[in-house]
């Protein structure tokens, strides 16, 4: 007999990776953002998008020791709104544009943040909180 795996332990982040390939259907981009980008259980958090999904047993955010369970990367933010751009999710890249400038804004340029109160962590003055700029110039492009 098959073991099903609990709907928790299939949200990793990764969960996102395949739909970036351009041979996958759009309507299998959709189903994936609509299922698990907009879950308030999964990745839907005040500063998104969380290394692990909430609901998922390694969810630890506040433990240093878990930098890559829990926190939000902003290079991870910058892949997905690659993403969203280029399929047409436009609310949703500007989303995680606007999520991205408050962070900076409260902890400044940090290695990475807590997804709850985004809280700064990690290495200061690090780079890929940078990344906001190149993402600012992307909605640009599709906004003129």
């Amino acid at each position: 007999m098959e073991k099903k795996i609990p709907r928790s332990m299939r949200s990793p982040p990764p969960i996102f990776f395949p739909i970036v390939i351009k041979e996958i259907p759009d309507n299998i981009c959709q189903k994936v953002i609509r299922t698990h980008f907009f879950n308030k259980e999964e990745f839907d958090l005040p500063f998104p998008i969380p290394s692990v999904a909430k609901n998922h047993p390694s969810f630890k955010q506040d433990q240093s020791t878990y930098i890559w369970r829990g926190p939000t990367w902003i290079l991870f933010n910058w892949f997905m709104h690659q993403f969203f751009v280029e399929k047409g999710f436009a609310k949703e890249a500007n989303h995680l544009v606007r999520s991205i400038r408050k962070l900076i804004q409260k902890s400044g340029f940090r290695e990475y943040y807590d997804p709850f109160t985004g809280e700064g962590h990690g290495a200061q003055d690090f780079t890929w909180a940078g990344l906001v700029v190149d993402m600012i110039n992307m909605e640009k492009k599709i906004t003129s």
